[in-house]
């Protein structure tokens, strides 16, 4: 949507159980209960995550996340485990693990040359893409969703949750196909985008949405030789989320599961909800 990090999978595994009244578990690994300890907030919680649903079934989102790019376009899809007949939908399998519906939640970390929103400010990195209201060029509603899950004034139809291409019984879509034409070379526009499971909650002020990040991928924007824009996933061992991006997405709503993760050759465990 921006008109203007693949972290790959860490080696360790990470484990969510969620019990029958779809509580969040105490964190396990090959099968051993894990003491959760407190890390630096800088550090960058595991991509891959695997959520319990019964006890002969469990979900890797990672596995269910397709993430292809051709030219400067991006796409992303999540499907529900088809072989688990019991979350066969998107429907079925949110209800399953306490959440109301699964969404994206997109954040550009690196902008050059910068983007102002719809009232004509300059925004800072990290921003929300798109950010609450929209860009100068295009409306938006004033969620942190990457698609609009509101009707909105000036908003396109074609960026709404429920459109079809963005949403289908058992699929979820993230489609991007940014452009800059000011970017030079070695300069680059960087994305990080997040698979979430979307909650809501009641309050006398309204309705106000909590969201759990479920797997993350990281991207950029680059320009070839000729100016013509470019997206490729960007991979590493780890990435490193700073503090306003943490502080960024916590305002968002955003939160990080109770999840450890471990290097191959290491049994240090690390969380980012210490307890």
């Amino acid at each position: 949507m921006y008109l203007k990090y693949l972290v790959s999978f860490l080696t360790a595994l990470s484990f969510i159980t969620f019990f029958g009244n779809n509580s969040v578990g105490t964190p396990y690994v090959n099968g051993q209960k894990q003491t959760q300890k407190c890390d630096a907030a800088s550090q960058f919680v595991s991509t891959t995550r695997y959520s319990k649903l019964n006890q002969d079934s469990e979900i890797d989102f990672s596995k269910q996340l397709k993430i292809t790019t051709s030219g400067s376009k991006i796409t992303a899809r999540f499907s529900s485990p088809s072989h688990i007949k019991q979350v066969a939908t998107l429907d079925k399998l949110a209800k399953s693990l306490g959440y109301k519906t699964f969404d994206w939640v997109n954040y550009v970390v690196n902008d050059p040359h910068g983007i102002k929103d719809h009232q004509g400010q300059s925004l800072s990195t990290p921003y929300n893409d798109p950010p609450a209201g929209g860009y100068e060029y295009g409306a938006a509603d004033k969620y942190p969703f990457y698609w609009d899950i509101e009707t909105c004034e000036n908003c396109l139809p074609r960026h709404s949750a429920k459109h079809p291409r963005n949403r289908q019984n058992s699929s979820l879509t993230f489609e991007d196909n940014p452009s800059d034409y000011r970017l030079q070379k070695g300069e680059s526009v960087t994305f990080i985008t997040h698979l979430v499971g979307r909650k809501v909650e009641k309050s006398s002020q309204g309705h106000h949405y909590k969201w759990d990040i479920l797997s993350t991928f990281s991207w950029e924007l680059t320009n070839t030789s000729t100016g013509v824009g470019k997206v490729a996933l960007l991979s590493s061992s780890s990435q490193a989320l700073t503090p306003s991006m943490l502080t960024q997405i916590r305002q968002d709503g955003g939160s990080f599961l109770p999840t450890t993760y471990a290097n191959k050759n290491s049994h240090n465990l690390h969380s980012h909800r210490c307890r």
